[in-house]
């Protein structure tokens, strides 16, 4: 079985087991939390593929679980180098078709709710675990972004055409939530990374990837 194994990275032959499962390979999602002391990895059972984010404690080898299961899978939605021991994880434990959002602490395993998945593909967030869009698609293939009107709505924020929805998506805001970062395909052959400022909505370009294929 493939387990983790943790070690000083100039002394790789000191690691030593952090993990002893013996029933189903670890899941390829490793999270070191920026406590340096926990570490989050992803269980499944018997093939299900509803994958179970669980931590491990390096300094006493406790494991627990951190969200619900059986039958209920999950994804990070969100570190933060502000929140040492937390985490935004998402599952589907209310409702198998929707992944609500929970603020995670991975110390206790304690959980509270942020934010109800209301018929969304996902939501987004920020370093500041910040719910700041909701994602759906359209009947046409298009993709929206919408965000939290001062009603209290969600309201359009950006709609991108399906012609560019596979290669075109928000990646990340910056660190002080001014600057939303994405992957840019629009009006090109290749995608980009572009920074579009959120008060002006100016954008610019950073970097070119490599032509869309």
């Amino acid at each position: 079985m493939l387990n983790l194994w943790v070690a000083p990275i100039d002394r790789i032959d000191d690691a030593r087991p952090a993990t002893a499962v013996t029933d189903r390979n670890l899941g390829p999602w490793i999270v070191w939390m920026h406590d340096n002391r926990h570490v989050v990895f992803f269980r499944e059972a018997a093939g299900d593929e509803n994958w179970r984010a669980w931590r491990v404690d390096l300094a006493t080898g406790d494991m627990r679980p951190l969200m619900p299961g059986p039958g209920v899978t999950c994804y990070i939605q969100q570190s933060s180098r502000h929140f040492l021991s937390e985490l935004l994880i998402a599952h589907n434990a209310r409702d198998k078709r929707y992944f609500d959002v929970y603020r995670v602490d991975v110390a206790t395993g304690e959980s509270a709710l942020v934010q109800l998945n209301e018929g969304f593909v996902h939501h987004f967030t920020d370093q500041q675990f910040r719910v700041r869009f909701a994602v759906r698609h359209t009947e046409d293939g298009d993709v929206e972004y919408l965000q939290l009107d001062a009603d209290g709505k969600w309201a359009l924020f950006r709609r991108i055409g399906a012609e560019d929805a596979m290669t075109t998506r928000a990646i990340e805001f910056s660190d002080d939530g001014r600057e939303l970062y994405w992957l840019d395909s629009r009006g090109r052959d290749t995608t980009t990374v572009v920074a579009q400022d959120l008060q002006s909505s100016l954008a610019r370009s950073i970097s070119s990837a490599s032509p869309i294929s």
